[in-house]
């Protein structure tokens, strides 16, 4: 065991002994327990994708607690990580962890856009696929396809908004430049494929159980949506 788990170890049990003790020692008053927007937003997005290694969570009154303890906890283990395990891969920063890696897009300034000004589609689903779920937000927009057995998933995001967790013990993390473009592959050992690109202004991610050479041929009908 390494210094850096064992630092991770005690810092964990720590947080989570004070924030169970502080449960059992201090009355809690749902309503009085408040987190703010941004917060809530964000921990939304980090728990919404089901390839995410975090599962959904029912923040119920003890949930709560420990979860701002874990979150304190990898705020302090992140201040304490060498700059080696992030990287820069397809314009987006890589941080390494030991069991998931975490994306977040890379933002150098604040010319893109806050918003989906435009929505993007891809246009050669592959035969037998249909549409069964579609759902458009401010700043985010999922489209989900199924045949008879496996799904297939296309996402666009604003850059602000990106910001995704997946496993990497049952999976390659791979970057490619393909006609120009860079993006970033997970290829899990289920044969499932998850491909995420920056075209500069969004983020966009597309997650099939295809031939590589499909997936591509998928990125490669993105167009913006004409009606």
């Amino acid at each position: 065991m390494t210094d850096k788990t064992k630092l991770q170890n005690l810092l964990s049990q720590a947080y989570t002994e004070y924030a169970e003790e502080k449960l059992k020692s201090e009355p809690f008053n749902e309503e009085d327990f408040k987190t703010s927007k941004s917060f809530e937003k964000k921990m939304k997005k980090m728990i919404k994708s089901e390839r995410s290694v975090y599962h959904r969570l029912t923040l119920t009154r003890t949930r709560k607690i420990l979860l701002i303890a874990a979150i304190i906890t990898a705020l302090l283990l992140s201040s304490l990580s060498v700059s080696a395990v992030r990287n820069f891969v397809a314009n987006l920063f890589v941080t390494e962890h030991s069991n998931h890696n975490t994306l977040i897009a890379k933002i150098e300034d604040n010319n893109y856009p806050k918003r989906l000004e435009e929505l993007y589609e891809i246009k050669n689903i592959p035969k037998g696929y249909k549409l069964t779920s579609k759902e458009v937000t401010e700043n985010s927009a999922e489209y989900i396809y199924n045949d008879n057995k496996d799904s297939l998933i296309f996402s666009q995001m604003t850059k602000d908004s990106f910001n995704g967790n997946w496993d990497n013990k049952h999976s390659d993390h791979s970057a490619r430049i393909y006609k120009g473009q860079e993006y970033y592959i997970i290829n899990y050992d289920s044969g499932e494929k998850i491909i995420i690109w920056d075209n500069g202004k969004y983020i966009f991610n597309l997650s099939a159980k295809v031939p590589e050479k499909t997936l591509f041929s998928l990125c490669d009908s993105l167009k913006v949506k004409t009606n």
